[in-house]
């Protein structure tokens, strides 16, 4: 079996049918000589014939359909993970109308923004923009107005509008703090698992295959 590692994850499966033949050769009594993966000699062709006729058709298929739906039984739907990361990847609107970029899951500057916004600090009481800019103290995003206080909180208004209009975040009545939705911290910690433990794994099993 070989599996794609990649999108769309399709799934190639070989099999042998010289050595099911062999099996099936040996259950019925019927004597042969095989080297390597030719058959040299078989006492009765006919029979072996039919016996290779049900390869495809009845034995090897069903068993392969039932095994594969065995399997996905037991295999968690994907469908609203993928739903999720085309909704953040989709360029969105904020309430009045006015245009926000969309998010890579893998870009080092929405991966450092995303690590603000779940910051543990941020998990009881909520967040503001001050924490926000405290947390991006350094980064690319205020690197270049560290001398513009104003224009550091203008932008860091602007990053949590774009993380509302995404439904990350959500408003605390009453407040001028905002709080990790649910689907936020899906969908934030999914991005983060796979720029961190996903992508590496993945790209370290490939260069080994």
């Amino acid at each position: 079996m070989k599996l794609q590692t990649w999108f769309p994850m399709q799934i190639q499966v070989y099999v042998n049918g010289h050595e099911w033949l062999e099996r099936k050769l040996t259950a019925n009594g019927i004597s042969f000589t095989k080297h390597d993966n030719a058959f040299l000699r078989v006492e009765d062709w006919d029979r072996a014939q039919k016996l290779s006729d049900r390869f495809v058709s009845i034995d090897v298929s069903r068993q392969a359909n039932y095994r594969y739906l065995d399997a996905l039984a037991v295999v968690d739907d994907p469908t609203p993970a993928i739903q999720h990361l085309d909704d953040i990847t989709t360029r969105k609107k904020t309430s009045s109308g006015r245009g926000v970029r969309a998010f890579n899951p893998l870009s080092r500057d929405d991966i450092q923004l995303f690590k603000a916004m779940m910051a543990g600090e941020h998990h009881i009481r909520g967040l503001s923009n001050a924490d926000i800019r405290t947390c991006l103290e350094g980064s690319s995003h205020l690197r270049d107005l560290v001398s513009y206080p104003k224009k550091q909180s203008a932008k860091v208004s602007r990053i949590l509008s774009r993380f509302h209009a995404h439904k990350l975040i959500a408003k605390i009545p009453r407040t001028r703090r905002w709080r990790v939705t649910d689907r936020g911290k899906q969908i934030m910690v999914g991005s983060l698992c796979l720029g961190d433990v996903a992508f590496p794994e993945l790209f370290r099993k490939n260069i080994a295959a």
